[in-house]
């Protein structure tokens, strides 16, 4: 099962649709998309689980907890939307398409 979680005030809009997508990009890497969360929140949010969980002290786009058994790909996959916005602005590149690069 796929969800989205927010932990800020950015809601994911396409969820069906992204759905449908990671669960085919599962399969081309020959995996089974199982239990995914993916929690969207801001700057502060992640660099506390970047100092509290992986002793970084700075600012990152994403955070990924692997569960993985075997081929079912299982995690929690915290992204900062701050993070994502700066990087798609920096590249000049439409932000969906820079959250959909991270997210895969």
């Amino acid at each position: 099962m796929i969800r989205f979680f927010s932990e800020s005030r950015f809601h994911y809009p396409e969820k069906r649709k992204t759905k449908a997508w990671f669960k085919a990009l599962a399969q081309q890497h020959h995996a089974v998309a199982g239990n995914i969360n993916f929690i969207f929140v801001d700057d502060c949010y992640i660099l506390e689980i970047n100092q509290n969980f992986l002793n970084h002290d700075d600012y990152t786009d994403i955070i990924t907890f692997d569960y993985r058994d075997q081929n079912t790909l299982n995690s929690d996959i915290y992204i900062s939307i701050e993070r994502v916005a700066d990087n798609a602005k920096s590249l000049n590149i439409d932000f969906l398409h820079e959250l959909h690069r991270v997210m895969a």
